[in-house]
C-alpha cells in the first residue's frame, strides 16, 4: 500500500492507494501524525505540506518505508515555468498534478477554494503556466470584521447551499448582504476568471477542490468537474512519476 499526506495547518488528509487507486481517506490532527507514523506498513509515502517541512515527520517512518517529500525542485510529471519557483506551494503544485491524472492530455485549470483561492493553469502538452492566488471566504469574512468598525463576524452556513437567487443576491440584513458580497461575489469572481482562461486558452477542463467548494459547487456552471480529493490524487501521480524516472 502506498500513502499520500496532505499536511495542513492543523489536520492530515491521508490518501491510502492500492494498485494506484485511492482506496479511503483519513483525516489525523496534525499533532497524531508522528505517532500514526511509527505505526504504519506502507510501502510507500508521498507527502507534501503547506506550513512546515514534511521532512520532520520521515524519522517516525519505519526504515523500510519509501519517504518523498513534493517540492518544485523533485522530478515532477510536467515542466514548471513559474519564475519563482521556490516560492510555489506544494498544495499548487499536487492540485496541478492532480489535474493532469485526472484529465491527461487536456488543458486544465485547477481551482482549490480552502483558505486561499488558487487559480492554476497546465496545458494539454504537460506545461504549467502558473497561476493566481485570492483571498478565501474565510478571509474574506474576517477581513470586513477586523477591517471596519461595525460590521461583524459572519460565519459561512451550515448545510446550505448558496446560488444567485433573488433573495441570496439582494441581502436584507447586514448579516446577509455580507454573505453575498462574499459567497456570491466569489462565483462571480471565479466565473470571471474562467471565462478569462477560456478566452486566451480555449477549450480548458476546469476542477475544482479544497475545504470550500460545498459552499461554491452548486452556484457555479455545471460543467465545472468537483474532485474532492485532487491534491491526494495529484501527490499519488508524482510519487508514481518519481518511482519510474
Amino acid at each position: 500500500m502506498d500513502l499520500a499526506i496532505d499536511i495542513g495547518n492543523t489536520s492530515t488528509k491521508v490518501g491510502f492507494f492500492e494498485k494506484g487507486q485511492l482506496q479511503q481517506v483519513q483525516n489525523v490532527p496534525i499533532q497524531a501524525l508522528p505517532n500514526w507514523l511509527d505505526k504504519t506498513t506502507a510501502r510507500r509515502i508521498v507527502a507534501a505540506s503547506v506550513a512546515q517541512d514534511a521532512n520532520q515527520f520521515k524519522a517516525h517512518v519505519p526504515a523500510q518505508t519509501q519517504w518523498l517529500t513534493v517540492t518544485a525542485q523533485i522530478p515532477l510529471p510536467f515542466k514548471v515555468h513559474y519564475a519563482t519557483p521556490n516560492t510555489l506551494g506544494a498544495d499548487r503544485i499536487c492540485a496541478v498534478a492532480g489535474g493532469q491524472c485526472t484529465f491527461p492530455g487536456q488543458n486544465c485549470l485547477v481551482i482549490d477554494a480552502g483558505t486561499c483561492i488558487t487559480y492554476d493553469y497546465i496545458t494539454a502538452t504537460g506545461h504549467y503556466k502558473g497561476g493566481a492566488i485570492a483571498p478565501g471566504l474565510h478571509m474574506k469574512l474576517k477581513a470586513l470584521n477586523n477591517f471596519t468598525a461595525r460590521l461583524p463576524l459572519v460565519e459561512l452556513p451550515q448545510n446550505t447551499i448558496m446560488g444567485f437567487t433573488e433573495q441570496a443576491l439582494v441581502g436584507q440584513s447586514t448579516h446577509n448582504a455580507i454573505l453575498s458580497g462574499v459567497v456570491l461575489g466569489t462565483m462571480a469572481e471565479i466565473q470571471g476568471t474562467i471565462a478569462q482562461y477560456k478566452r486566451l486558452y480555449g477549450d480548458i477542463k476546469v476542477i475544482l477542490c479544497g475545504g470550500d467548494t460545498i459552499y461554491l459547487d452548486k452556484g457555479l456552471n455545471d460543467s465545472i468537474f468537483v474532485s474532492p480529493n485532487l491534491v491526494l490524487l495529484g501527490l499519488h501521480h508524482i510519487l508514481a512519476y518519481n518511482a519510474s524516472a
